[in-house]
Order: structure tokens, then sequence, then C-alpha cells
């Protein structure tokens, strides 16, 4: 099998864009990344549709946020891409994410649930930073610190979750 690797350009550190713009048929493929990956799903018009990431397949849901590591194998699974759903990729440097231990815990590749679900109530927060990184206000410091707002914000919910599991396994 003959998997595809892409990467980041040599001055890039990371990149957002939407997944409407950016999905094409080769993502239909198995294929992998030399970067982190973060695909940001907000809205959804078919969960049928599925993902597959180290060969194990989730559904692809509104508000889901799936956390994709750097080398990990995963591909789109699915005849084509009619804007069923809308959402965001969000890729990082690995030396972006592996600077920090606490957002490597976002991707560990061990991990049975590579992805978070949002509550309604907890969408706007990621969509506004998301909106304001877009926005390329040409500072990188600013805009560094939204995307690490961003992530620590994803990492107290992962965390906030976890710690959900435990009380209600006792």
């Amino acid at each position: 099998m003959n998997i595809s690797n892409y990467k980041l350009s040599k001055d890039e550190k990371y990149r957002i864009c939407k997944i409407e713009d950016k999905l094409s048929l080769e993502f239909l493929s198995p294929h992998q990344h030399q970067y982190f990956e973060m695909i940001f799903f907000t809205e959804c018009i078919d969960e049928m549709l599925k993902h597959s990431i180290d060969f194990r397949t989730f559904n692809i849901c509104k508000n889901r946020v799936f956390f994709i590591a750097d080398r990990q194998i995963h591909q789109w699974i699915m005849e084509n891409y009619n804007q069923e759903f809308k959402g965001y990729f969000l890729v990082f440097d690995p030396t972006f994410i592996k600077s920090d231990k606490v957002l490597l815990e976002l991707f560990d590749f061990l991990d049975d649930m590579p992805f978070l679900d949002l509550d309604v109530s907890e969408i706007e927060i990621p969509i506004q930073l998301i909106a304001l990184i877009n926005k390329k206000i040409q500072n990188k410091e600013y805009e560094q610190s939204l995307i690490e707002a961003l992530l620590h914000f994803l990492i107290q919910k992962k965390h906030n979750l976890y710690r959900t599991m435990s009380v209600n396994q006792k």
C-alpha cells in the first residue's frame, strides 16, 4: 500500500483553513502527515460519514474535534465530498506541540477516543478563537497565543471529560 505523506512548508509553524476549501479526493485514501492535525466539525448533515485513524473508524459529527498526531495514518471514508460537513483543519508543526507536554495529551495516539465532543454551550469559544486567528492580523505572537488558548480550552474539556468518566466508573 502506498501511503501519501504531507508536510508543512519550512517556514510554517501552523495553518488553519476551512475543510470545504481544502478537502480533496486524495484525502479519501490512507495518508499521513509530518505535523499534528486537529479537525473541527462545525456542521454535519450526514452523520453516516466516517473518518479512520490508524485503521479505527469513527463517525463524523457536528461539534466533534479529532486530534491526529504526526505520522498517524488516517483517511476520510466516503465516495466524494459534497459539503456534507463543514469546519476547520488546524495543523501544527511538531515543535509547536511537543514544546508543551500538556498539549501532547490532546494528540495521544494511544487514546481510545482521539476526539472530543463539545456541547452546544461550549462551541462558541473555539469558533470565536478560530475567527480571530483567521483575521491574519500579521502578529505571530498574538496568533500563537490565540492558538494556545484554543488548545488549552480543549485540553481542559478533555480533562473534565476524563474526571467525569472516572467518577461515573466508581
